[in-house]
């Protein structure tokens, strides 16, 4: 028959339950030391590559709000321009019909120029 083995506690390595979960934990302990330090550089890695990105995102918002503000700008001028050559049309016209009705003209100056004095004189 096969003998069986029984197992006694050695007390020169001296370990028992209590010794064998304080391994457990001390080991535990350091993994989590360890997780802990690679958590911190990734934390740190991401921090910078947040910045990075939002550094990247300013900077290209700016360029889009310039390329904008041109463009309202130059759209800006355009109306200023086109509101001068109707400016520009309206004074001519009316030159054209001073030319061809001097005598309707003056009377028109005239009477506005009384309506416009009597507004003001009355106040």
């Amino acid at each position: 028959m096969a003998q069986e083995k029984t197992l006694t506690p050695n007390p020169a390595t001296n370990l028992n339950v209590n010794n064998l979960k304080d391994l457990k934990d001390a080991k535990t302990e350091a993994e989590l030391k360890q997780e802990l330090a690679m958590l911190k550089t990734q934390v740190s890695e991401l921090m910078k590559e947040i910045k990075r990105i939002s550094e990247k995102g300013v900077e290209h918002l700016g360029d889009k709000i310039e390329r904008e503000f041109e463009q309202y700008s130059e759209k800006a001028a355009d109306k200023v321009r086109d509101a001068q050559h109707v400016a520009d049309d309206g004074l001519e016209e009316i030159s054209v019909r001073v030319r061809k009705n001097p005598v309707a003209s003056v009377a028109i100056a005239f009477f506005v120029g009384y309506v416009i004095s009597r507004i003001t004189d009355s106040k």
